[in-house]
């Protein structure tokens, strides 16, 4: 049996477009989106820029930099931006080491009264070494990168180009090292409230009802108190002594209750967000679908729910880290925040503040850190903003 000639070129036809469809490849969200941001200039370069910086703060200790702690009040007081290198001596406290322990090993079989004076001595160097004393006692992994640091550069560091403060401290290492702490503040509470913010909100909404009044009605509560008096108080509990020692014993440290703390805070509108996305997408053919199969609730909300709101995340996420940045800058400039001898731009600009008189304007103490926090947060600024637009499709064809 023939096929008529119609339905012939009918098919021919379907045959060809078959084929023009099977070499047309298609684009996922995140591909299109990032095809759209990388048309944005602004986002791009604020992109490169916060790349520079986050790679700067994580190579600090491999960096030729001077101490950030090591004071000199009576020769470097508020000097100005200075040309003149600094070296250290820590390769002449080595080579004493050094020294000292050949010297154990050669008297090791024959005098042990000798041997034991020796190694004595060598031990209370070990815990006056300058790597303690000129970085705060680092932890394992950043007192292995400043030994890389030393073995490449030696005693040789980088000039004051910044200037020093009022205690003989190098603002550039200062700035530098106050990086780790912004940013980590920054992307460490900033992670704190995705997980609480997201959690909390998606079981809001998907379970709806009076679950859902009741655990909105604590947002409202939280929001209704004052963030600074949260910190204050909480701060000042964790300061008593009989809280501070247990937390010691465990080696956690003052500043990491501080981010967690920053993070636990700005949990609240993440929520609201992921609800609202949660209730809009609960409906749906693809949830239905999830129920059919017997899926349980807590799959449906972190399996199916969670992944189909992280575009909202993530924009919200690039506004939420600068915000919790400014945030530590000025309870660090209130004092309340990061305390010595821990570094961050915040308590840089405030020590900068604290020098500023009519009489005499010391402007590299402020200046640079400035800088740093300002260039930092308008880049986070403008990558949130082209974030927000490559992901919105009502603006894929603009």
């Amino acid at each position: 049996m023939s096929i008529p000639d119609h339905h012939q070129s009918e098919l021919e036809r379907l045959t060809k477009i078959l084929e023009q469809a099977r070499g047309v490849q298609g684009v996922s969200l995140w591909a299109d989106a990032w095809k759209r941001l990388k048309r944005n200039k602004a986002a791009m370069f604020s992109l490169w820029i916060l790349v520079g910086i986050v790679t700067l703060a994580l190579l600090t200790p491999v960096l030729p930099l001077q101490s950030p702690i090591y004071q000199d009040v009576k020769n470097r007081e508020l000097l100005p931006p200075q040309g003149e290198s600094f070296l250290f001596d820590i390769q002449a406290y080595e080579a004493e080491t050094t020294l000292l322990e050949k010297q154990a090993s050669a008297v090791q079989s024959k005098d042990t009264d000798e041997y034991a004076r020796l190694r004595l001595r060598i031990e209370e160097r070990e815990q006056t070494h300058p790597i303690e004393l000129y970085w705060n006692n680092p932890g394992i992994f950043v007192k292995s990168m400043i030994k890389i640091r030393l073995v490449i550069f030696g005693d040789y560091c980088f000039p004051s180009v910044f200037g020093t403060d009022k205690l003989g401290r190098d603002v550039l290492s200062r700035v530098f090292w106050g990086s780790r702490v912004s940013l980590a503040c920054g992307f460490i509470a900033t992670f704190v409230s995705l997980l609480i913010g997201v959690s909390y909100g998606a079981i809001s909404g998907y379970m709806g009802g009076w679950v859902d009044n009741i655990m909105m009605r604590i947002v409202d509560v939280f929001y209704s108190i004052p963030f600074i008096f949260i910190v204050i108080f909480i701060m000042s509990f964790l300061s008593s002594p009989g809280i501070r020692e247990p937390l010691d014993n465990y080696g956690i440290e003052q500043i990491h209750v501080f981010f967690l703390l920053i993070g636990a805070i700005y949990w609240l509108t993440m929520a609201r967000v992921v609800r609202g996305q949660v209730i809009s997408l609960k409906n749906e053919q693809f949830i239905e679908a999830a129920k059919t199969i017997g899926a349980t609730r807590m799959q449906i909300v972190f399996r199916h729910l969670v992944p189909n709101v992280m575009g909202i995340v993530i924009v919200y996420l690039t506004l939420t880290i600068p915000a919790v940045i400014r945030f530590e800058a000025f309870l660090s400039f209130l004092g309340l925040g990061v305390n010595a001898p821990d570094i961050s731009w915040g308590l840089l600009v405030n020590e900068g503040v604290q020098v500023i008189t009519i009489v005499k304007s010391y402007w590299w103490m402020i200046v640079f850190s400035g800088m740093a926090l300002a260039m930092t947060l308008f880049a986070l600024n403008f990558l949130g903003d082209g974030v927000r637009d490559a992901l919105d499709p009502k603006l894929k064809n603009k």
